[in-house]
């Protein structure tokens, strides 16, 4: 079954249960800065791998976020994951938004922890 065979509600729902940020309560900037991040440290520890031992960026958030293992929690990192994942295909240069990378796993963590699942 692909897309075209759901109407775009059904789209949206599907959007919503597994890719959604909107437990997140920060704004827009800060959402967008988590994927960017996410991805930033994902590409510049992989440039010091080869091929066959890549790290992902559910790797990355998974170090970073200490409370992964609440079940809630692991869905929404994987989904969140799978996304950076999709928006890093083709890129090598992520905006950094000002943030320097020895701060990066703090301001993730910053904005993890307003996660809120309810």
């Amino acid at each position: 079954m692909t897309l075209a065979d759901k109407s775009f509600s059904e789209v949206c729902k599907l959007q919503s249960e597994v890719f959604s940020m909107e437990f997140l309560t920060c704004d827009f900037k800060e959402k967008i800065a988590l994927v960017s991040m996410v991805c930033y440290l994902t590409n510049e520890l992989n440039k010091k791998r080869d091929k066959e031992h890549k790290i992902t960026c559910y790797d990355v958030l998974l170090k970073i976020d200490t409370s992964a293992s609440q079940n809630y929690r692991e869905d929404f990192l994987k989904g969140l994951a799978a996304l950076c994942q999709d928006f890093m295909k083709g890129c090598t240069n992520f905006e950094t938004f000002g943030i320097s990378p020895k701060e990066m796993p703090n301001m993730i963590r910053k904005i993890l922890d307003s996660f809120l699942p309810f």
